[in-house]
């Protein structure tokens, strides 16, 4: 209702131009025919006399082949209507995108470029429709000029942030992403999944994936394909809370041999499928019912290939489904150690030296994602059981033990394991070194850290966490009374994270007669970003970035993996 007087006019604005186009060539088709006529009977075409000069003016009438009178423009020359009626339409496209871009975020960019037309048409001959220039351009366009200058002063004076956490401003802050479960993911599908095997996951996730790894994806992100949004609504069973015979052969029509679950998309969703009886109801079903925490404890059709702190792969196998347990038995048995043991045998043969911190991301994610501690304590159990010497195993005990056990005396023994396991690991070091100077309270042992000999120096490490790791010494040395030592780190942590959270929390004890914020003004923060910039992390879903802390080449490509064999190979 609101658009159709704007139309109506639109309507009224194109139709002499299109009459007019119309009438000239039906003019000029007759002629045409007429010629052709005189040259068929041989004579010769004799030259048009000159339209006699009507006198018409813009408005006026003029008389068409049947003497009637036809209107030539509808208030002016066609030629500035044709233009109205193009700046109409890019109007009208205009304000339709930018309600667009109101609804879906994406489609933000689409309503710039016709922006832009508009913006450009304040240069041509008229500002808008129906609005000639004149004598106004004069007078116009300075003033346009002057109000362009004084919004422009306006937006420098803003620089470099309009506010503390807006623009530039709300990047200068330490980058975190929990995207190392993603990463571990591809890169075992890589090395250990065949090749060719059809996965099904999510379609957030099977887009990330079809860039990395050598796997046809049953879904996609392709929203205009009418035939995958149905095999969305067949496949989006594994959200849900169907038997596991019945997703098996949902698997099979779906041609589909594994099937990867997001344990953060581990809850009743909200997206309904058409057959209502495979969804989630909140009390009708118990939380055991959902498939992604049942195919833990398969009745025989599915099999566990891989867990860590994010994601868990099963494969579909040509067996029968036994009877489905009861939810009470399922919660039971997802805390036994039976229903891990034969996965903890296949991991360790199979993944080696990264099932161990993969089982103890995995006991994370259970006690603080899926809130089952009964069931991260086994897994944490069968962990420290199987991988006793694995520095990562020892330090995720020694966190769980530390924050949230609350029993912080225990954890100083496997901190120290897994800093001699780990003795270039950034965040294991920062931890123990933390650990023995406010709990622990041992100067004798915190020095020889500090002063280690025997292992690289503190000041040569490099990975993700150094910058931490090394504003924490400078405090720690500065206590102990090893100034000259406490002042390289702290310089060093400066240099590279000078806009870091640790930074700016021990600023106070290395500088007690200035504060952060003096020092730091808005400008001063810009030319550190731009100098310096700020530090990026990738840690697990409910873990630190302690597995990708030292730097390494990862396997996230069917030809990285190639290489790397072939470089073994040759070994």
């Amino acid at each position: 209702c609101l658009l159709r007087p704007v139309v109506t006019q639109f309507c009224k604005l194109a139709e002499p131009a299109a009459r007019q186009a119309g009438s000239s060539d039906m003019a000029d088709s007759k002629g045409s025919v007429a010629e052709g006529l005189r040259k068929r009977k041989g004579g010769k075409a004799d030259k048009a006399p000159p339209a006699p000069d009507s006198g018409a003016r813009r408005g006026t009438a003029a008389d068409d082949d049947d003497g009637e009178k036809q209107p030539t423009s509808v208030g002016g020359d066609p030629e500035l209507e044709r233009e109205d009626a193009a700046l109409l339409f890019f109007v009208l496209q205009f304000m339709s995108f930018l309600l667009l871009g109101f609804l879906v975020n994406r489609l933000r960019v689409a309503f710039g470029p016709p922006l832009m037309v508009l913006a450009a048409s304040v240069f041509g001959p008229r500002l808008a429709a129906w609005m000639t220039w004149g004598r106004m351009r004069s007078l116009v366009l300075p003033a346009l000029a002057v109000m362009h200058v004084c919004y422009l002063s306006w937006v420098f004076g803003l620089f470099p942030c309009a506010g503390p956490e807006e623009g530039i401003c709300g990047q200068m802050s330490e980058k975190k992403t929990n995207d190392g479960d993603l990463v571990d993911l591809m890169e075992w599908m890589n090395q250990h999944l065949p090749r060719g095997l059809p996965v099904l996951a999510s379609m957030n996730l099977a887009g990330t994936l079809r860039a990395f790894v050598g796997h046809p994806m049953i879904i996609h992100p392709q929203f205009e394909s009418e035939n995958l949004r149905k095999r969305v609504q067949r496949a989006y069973e594994l959200y849900h809370c169907g038997t596991e015979e019945s997703f098996a052969q949902t698997m099979l029509s779906l041609s589909a041999k594994v099937v990867i679950f997001e344990y953060a998309r581990c809850f009743f969703t909200p997206y309904t499928l058409d057959d209502r009886r495979k969804n989630c109801i909140k009390g009708k079903h118990e939380p055991e019912d959902q498939l992604c925490l049942k195919l833990h404890v398969s009745t025989g059709r599915f099999k566990l290939l891989f867990t860590n702190g994010g994601y868990s792969v099963f494969r579909l196998q040509n067996t029968t489904a036994g009877k489905a347990p009861r939810p009470s038995v399922i919660a039971k048995s997802l805390a036994e150690p039976s229903t891990w043991t034969n996965y903890v045998d296949r991991c360790a043969s199979q993944q080696g030296d990264t099932c161990g911190p993969r089982l103890a991301e995995a006991a994370a994610m259970w006690l603080h994602g899926l809130k089952r501690p009964k069931v991260a304590q086994t897994l944490r159990q069968l962990a420290l059981e199987r991988f006793p010497q694995d520095g990562l195993v020892q330090y995720y005990m020694a966190r769980y033990l530390d924050y949230d056990a609350k029993r912080t005396r225990e954890a100083g023994p496997h901190y120290e394991l897994a800093a001699r396991a780990l003795p270039n690991n950034a965040y294991v070091l920062r931890e123990y070194l933390m650990w023995l100077d406010m709990e622990a309270k041992d100067k004798g042992r915190l020095q020889t850290m500090l002063q280690r000999r025997n292992e690289r120096q503190l000041l040569d490490l490099m990975g993700t966490g150094v910058a931490e790791l090394l504003c924490e010494a400078a405090a720690s040395s500065k206590d102990v009374g090893l100034s000259d030592l406490s002042q390289r780190f702290w310089a060093k942590a400066k240099a590279v994270a000078p806009l870091g959270k640790c930074v700016q929390n021990n600023w106070p004890l290395l500088h007690p007669n200035e504060g952060y914020e003096e020092r730091h003004d808005a400008w001063a923060r810009f030319w550190k970003f731009v100098s310096a910039g700020v530090t990026h992390e990738t840690g697990a879903h409910h873990g630190p970035a302690v597995r990708y802390a030292e730097p390494r080449e990862y396997l996230l490509s069917p030809a990285a993996v190639d290489k790397a064999r072939a470089k073994a190979a040759k070994r």
